[in-house]
């Protein structure tokens, strides 16, 4: 695969996206070490395009914390109120106090009735 065509995907990548969050820091940097891995030597990589792609991945990192830190806030901010949410086993809705948050990672999540709950599951808050 050429640079070329890694730039490409790349490109067409970012053109079918709505933002920086659209494409992860993981995919980013495994584009970006495909492209420096499959350059030609005879003609390496512009040293300015570089720094440029180094500086987006930043940004998408910065975007990413930023989110986290949102959703951290929203999950603090739900402790002793009522969720509602549909049990992806039973289907049925369910509802319960939120006790406490925990983390995994990157990942926040609702404890509730002793069981995490994805914030991307509730459907009311009361």
């Amino acid at each position: 695969m050429s640079v070329n065509a890694v730039q490409s995907l790349t490109q067409a990548n970012q053109s079918h996206t709505t933002g920086l969050s659209s494409l992860s820091a993981d995919s980013f940097l495994t584009l970006l070490i495909a492209e420096l891995r499959l350059q030609d030597p005879l003609s390496p990589m512009d040293t300015q395009a570089l720094v440029q792609q180094l500086a987006q991945m930043d940004m998408v990192a910065e975007v990413r914390q930023t989110r986290e830190s949102q959703e951290f806030g929203h999950a603090v901010s739900l402790i002793g109120r009522t969720v509602q949410w549909e049990d992806a086993q039973t289907g049925l809705i369910a509802s319960g106090v939120v006790s406490g948050i925990a983390r995994d990672g990157a990942t926040t999540t609702l404890v509730v009735d002793g069981q995490n709950l994805a914030l991307d599951q509730v459907r009311v808050v009361r």
